[in-house]
């Protein structure tokens, strides 16, 4: 990628330089998109490109990226999309505006004036407490704040290895929050996604409606270059650097065609059904080979860095009582069949990984990236269409707004699935909310919030056995989110002394990664586990039904913790025990699982050597 950079670069000075655009092939374009971290898509940049060959000269980076800034609160997606699903017409008009920006309008209009602020640029900043603010956001920290927490994303192929800038950024001492997807269609187009958490005074923050957002940013630029910022009458920007011309914007020019139509559509592409699938192999060695599968195994031969088994990741504050829960959600499996429940379930696994750390529900922010190939493409735009409208809803029952108003959608020159990366911070408001996820206590509790559904689609086993048109399971946001309110109640009561969210793998997997923490073993009995319908026992251990976390309480608050979810999908079901090391898991006086969790440990640790 640096070689195009070097290629077309034709001078530099200390903060800017001039790229040549002329005889840039599309592909080339987007990947000087990426290189510049630019949200355009290369036919923006084509557009760009027409603009400065008529002002007869190359545009610098540090033009690009403030289009790119001026462009971002109106993104290229701003035309009319006639858009179908299964069959059925609609037509949507401006599609970020639509389902990002209105909706985290509506909820941060709806939230007491305490719990966020919103600056100049439409970036929103969560408060911490009276004096910091909060923010998200992606790329490199720059000079805004005190990191707290870095945050990497990659999806790469098995045998490619991390790619060598995945390590960039991350601040040594500080919490670093990793999920990484293995998958074939990325082996020639591996994608990253990088951000950061910070701390600010919020005396710090130039709040909406103090300046004239582009403007203030231009003189930001000249104050510390010592640029000078001429306006024309005819509202030409400009800005001078030593007598040279180094950035130019006409807005008149600069408008993005939002009378263009775009056509999408989207198909179903499961069976529509919710069949009962059944397994012949013992479930021990189904355990293990999920535990070794790529979507589950430990990272740790990959990245050093890696969180092992995370919900989420709390970052202390210096000089305040509150802290930070930081958490990611990535979901490719489900978006190749259903991009809409993606969507939903994205955010809805974000918010619960939040919560089960000990954040409040009522004070939790979101960030989205989006990678595509071409959405020129009107299947690969309806996959984007759908993944937005799920994304929206699910903020928009849960009350979480995204922290920054522009989108961010990288165009890839490639063919990968849409990959959708949903990040959140929440307000940690006390030491004594912060839930640990590993057990512990040799003779605790463990019971089950949350139902488990049958439907096996997006899960790890639908893929080892090749269930490519499995329906993925229904996310219930509004019973979710009362039910997450009350596991935060619980927290406050000090009733939930770990709690771990049921994700990849299903109970099975959460199961053996909570016990792999302390030298016990797990009596585990799933007679009273909370379940929808008829299902089997393979559905019962491996299903990734949205909305459940295992808890761990202790025998004297037990049924205190009963009454409060009273009401809710809750079991308990079963308990540590120092009598044995095993993962003993029993249904209805049959033994499904009954394993060494040193074995299955050993399993889990081993299996994604870079060698192996």
């Amino acid at each position: 990628m640096e070689a195009l950079l070097e290629r077309i670069t034709e001078s530099s000075a200390d903060f800017y330089r001039r790229v040549d655009l002329s005889g840039l092939c599309d592909g080339e374009l987007a990947e000087l998109c990426q290189i510049l971290q630019l949200s355009l898509s290369y036919t923006d940049l084509a557009k760009i490109r027409e603009i400065y060959a008529e002002w007869g000269r190359n545009p610098t980076d540090l033009e690009l990226s403030l289009i790119d800034r001026f462009w971002s609160r109106n993104h290229f997606l701003d035309g009319t999309i006639e858009h179908e699903v299964d069959g059925e017409a609609e037509t949507i008009d401006s599609l970020f505006h639509t389902y990002l920006f209105e909706v985290s309008q509506r909820i941060v209009d709806s939230k007491p004036t305490d719990v966020f602020l919103t600056d100049q640029g439409e970036s929103r900043y969560i408060k911490l407490d009276e004096q910091l603010a909060v923010s998200l956001r992606s790329g490199s920290p720059g000079d805004e704040g005190t990191p707290i927490a870095t945050m990497r994303a990659c999806c790469i192929d098995r045998r490619n290895g991390v790619p060598s800038n995945f390590e960039k950024g991350i601040e040594p001492g500080l919490p670093n929050i990793e999920r990484i997807y293995f998958g074939k269609a990325y082996r020639d187009t591996p994608q990253t996604f990088q951000g950061n958490v910070t701390v600010i005074p919020q005396d710090e923050i130039k709040l909406r409606n103090s300046g004239a957002g582009l403007l203030d940013e231009l003189y930001e630029v000249a104050e510390t270059y010592r640029c000078e910022v001429v306006e024309s009458e005819d509202h030409i920007l400009k800005l001078i650097h030593q007598g040279e011309t180094i950035f130019e914007l006409d807005r008149s020019k600069m408008v993005r065609d939002t009378k263009r139509i775009r056509q999408s559509v989207w198909k179903r592409k499961t069976r529509g059904d919710t069949q009962v699938f059944k397994l012949d192999d013992p479930l021990g060695d189904v355990l293990k080979s999920i535990l070794s599968d790529r979507a589950v195994a430990s990272r740790s031969s990959y990245t050093e860095a890696a969180k092992e088994g995370l919900s989420g990741t709390v970052a202390p504050v210096l000089n305040s009582d509150s802290s930070v829960a930081v958490a990611l959600s990535l979901l490719p499996e489900w978006g190749k069949t259903d991009p809409y429940a993606m969507g939903t379930a994205s955010v809805d696994r974000c918010v619960r990984q939040l919560i089960v750390s000990g954040a409040n529900p009522d004070r939790i922010a979101l960030l989205q990236n989006f990678k595509a190939g071409s959405i020129e493409e009107p299947e690969q735009l309806g996959a984007l269409v759908e993944s937005v409208k799920g994304i929206a809803k699910a903020s928009e029952v849960f009350r979480a707004p995204f922290v920054t108003l522009s989108d961010s959608l990288s165009i890839v020159d490639g063919s990968i699935p849409l990959t959708a990366l949903i990040s959140g911070v929440g307000i940690v408001e006390k030491d004594a909310h912060v839930v640990p996820n590993s057990l512990q206590n040799s003779k605790s509790i463990l019971a089950m919030i949350g139902s488990t559904e049958n439907p096996l689609g997006g899960s790890v086993l639908a893929r080892k056995v090749g269930l490519t048109d499995a329906c993925v399971p229904e996310t219930n946001l509004r019973k979710n989110l009362r039910l997450y309110r009350t596991l935060y109640d619980g927290i406050k009561c000090g009733w939930i002394q770990s709690a771990y969210s049921v994700e990849e793998g299903g109970i099975a997997v959460a199961l053996a990664k909570m016990g792999f923490s302390r030298e016990c073993g797990l009596d585990i009995n799933l007679n009273e586990l909370p379940i929808g319908g008829k299902l089997s026992k393979t559905s019962m251990l491996f299903s990734e039904s949205p909305g459940r976390v295992l808890i761990e309480i202790s025998a004297k608050d037990a049924h205190m913790v009963e009454a409060l979810f009273a009401g809710h999908s809750f079991g308990r079901i079963g308990c540590a025990t120092p009598e044995h090391r095993n993962l003993a898991i029993e249904w209805e006086g049959q033994t499904l699982i009954d394993k060494s969790l040193v074995s299955l440990q050993k399993v889990w640790e081993s299996s994604l050597s870079i060698n192996s």
